[in-house]
């Protein structure tokens, strides 16, 4: 008997040697290692916003508004009501940098909701929901109401007269007579003044030294005068150059054109070609197809050379709330907008122009079914507005990660921009 066991011992050792050796084979042999059935799946990425308060630049006055985050096929990822008034900190998850953001605002003055959809986003950075086209730098905001005495005030000057005091106009009143001129205005610390004669091309540029200052004008500069080349089709309807005297220091800016008649002023453009470290234009015109042209350029000179879209660069293939389709042709938008309307609602997508064809009436009925206070008839809504925006070396995600976080928005990253707006 001893032996029958002492032989199935070594029966069963033999076993185990084998399998213990077929285990080691097979580990060496990296093909035949079977994979586990259920892989370990990564975490999708944790995404955080936090939000400085959205009032008072939201366009309604209810005390909420609703933020919905979605990704690209609608899934729903956030869907919240915040406070206009409060901070607030956003998390998510999502496998996705990219993300289609909207906010939903009840503005009673209007009567109306008011929803922005922000497609192919990535938030992560942004620090506010308040949309900023935020190209100009804006001048001191500290002043002290003052009084300026001009004497020898050149003659024939028409009574033509342009003032500032910082980035905008801001005499509250001022009289002229054949010899002397005084003014009513805001004195800005360390802010020179600045008064042209347009007709004559006569300004000066002065650093007040009290509050009740007299300038003698017997001496002046002369400015530049210039037209614009442009298409002669198109219709200057606004022009303001405003001027940078210390790049370091925006406060010190002021306004140095902005003509209420060109052809009585007989220049587009009219500028001092000293004591400016750098210039901002803007100019709003129309074209022949009356779509709304709006340029920004800032630098070393006056731009005066242009070249604007028009209805050349865009083919509006399909306008139907359920069915969206844009071509541009020559032309590289950095971002477009469709904005769609009726007596309850304002919607307005913003999209790259890799994102062509969209469907408005899709979006805004998956909106409403989530929507904590978005309710109403969507049937009648219909395109109201589209436009879009060139600007020189920037991309859609560099814009919306600029205006949509103030600490960048406070730099400077846009130096030249043409923007199309179409009205329907």
């Amino acid at each position: 008997m001893t032996k029958v066991f002492s032989q199935l011992n070594n029966f069963i050792l033999a076993i185990i040697a084998f399998c213990v050796f077929f285990l080691i084979a097979c580990s060496k042999n990296g093909g035949d290692v079977v994979p586990p059935l259920n892989p370990p799946v990564t975490p999708p990425d944790s995404m955080v916003i936090s939000l400085n308060p959205l009032y008072p630049g939201a366009p309604g006055n209810n005390s909420q508004y609703e933020l919905i985050i979605s990704t690209a096929d609608g899934s729903i990822l956030v869907d919240t009501m915040l406070d206009k008034s409060k901070s607030a900190s956003i998390s998510y998850k999502t496998t996705s940098k990219l993300v289609d953001l909207t906010t939903i605002d009840s503005n009673n003055f209007r009567h109306k909701y008011w929803v922005n959809t922000y497609k192919g986003v990535n938030p992560s950075q942004w620090d506010t929901l308040v949309f900023g086209r935020g190209y100009e730098t804006v001048g001191s905001s500290s002043y002290s109401k003052a009084t300026l005495h001009y004497y020898n005030v050149p003659a024939n000057n028409n009574y033509i007269v342009q003032f500032s005091s910082t980035f905008g106009t801001t005499s509250y009143g001022w009289s002229i007579g054949p010899s002397a001129m005084d003014v009513q205005y805001e004195q800005h610390p360390e802010v020179p003044v600045y008064l042209l004669f347009p007709t004559l091309a006569l300004y000066k540029l002065y650093y007040p030294t009290s509050l009740a200052d007299t300038v003698n004008l017997a001496v002046m500069d002369t400015a530049v005068k210039q037209k614009f080349t442009i298409n002669p089709a198109t219709k200057l309807d606004y022009v303001t150059l405003s001027g940078l005297l210390d790049t370091t220091n925006y406060a010190k800016a002021v306004m140095l054109y902005q003509p209420g008649n060109f052809s009585y002023y007989g220049a587009d453009i009219e500028y001092p070609s000293k004591y400016v470290e750098k210039y901002q234009l803007r100019i709003s015109a129309t074209n022949s197809n009356q779509d709304i042209i709006n340029h920004f350029s800032y630098g070393d000179t006056v731009a005066h050379n242009f070249n604007f879209p028009d209805q050349t660069n865009y083919n509006l293939i399909a306008t139907e709330k359920d069915n969206f389709s844009v071509q541009f042709i020559n032309a590289n938008p950095t971002y477009y907008t469709s904005a769609w309307e009726n007596d309850q609602f304002y919607f307005e997508i913003y999209a790259s122009k890799d994102s062509i064809s969209l469907n408005p009436q899709r979006i805004i009925d998956h909106l409403k079914s989530r929507s904590h206070f978005l309710s109403g008839d969507f049937s009648s809504l219909s395109i109201k507005r589209f436009t879009f925006e060139t600007m020189k070396n920037v991309d859609y995600s560099s814009y919306m990660g600029y205006t949509f976080n103030s600490g960048i928005r406070a730099k400077r990253i846009i130096y030249w921009s043409d923007q199309l707006m179409k009205t329907f």
